[in-house]
């Protein structure tokens, strides 16, 4: 999952060589996804959270192109759900894990 740069890379597992590697730019869709930091996926998508800012994305995972890069950002619902530390999914929900979110430690579990 990125951290500081927005990419999130994908490589195939059978042959695993540099020839099976593709590069999903995700700043290419929006900036704010630069600061992502884990992941979970559906098996439809992929899902990065946001690590200091508010914004998730998703992905096709079967695609993996921008054109199927989706956000949904938290701070319109809540200003203050930015900063999280890790994110996982149970049934048809997600979930992200507090951190930090630049005003100090917060605990909204979202």
């Amino acid at each position: 999952v990125p951290a500081a740069y927005g990419k999130v890379a994908r490589f195939d597992l059978v042959s695993f060589s540099t020839g099976a590697v593709s590069v999903l730019a995700l700043t290419d869709t929006d900036s704010r996804l630069k600061e992502v930091r884990h992941g979970f996926t559906d098996g439809t998508y992929g899902y990065v959270s946001p690590h200091l800012n508010s914004v998730v994305a998703r992905f096709d995972l079967s695609d993996f192109s921008n054109s199927t890069v989706e956000t949904l950002d938290l701070a319109l619902t809540d200003p203050g759900l930015r900063g999280f530390d890790a994110a996982f999914m149970q049934g048809t929900h997600g979930y992200l894990v507090p951190w930090a979110n630049g005003d100090g430690d917060f605990g909204k579990v979202v």
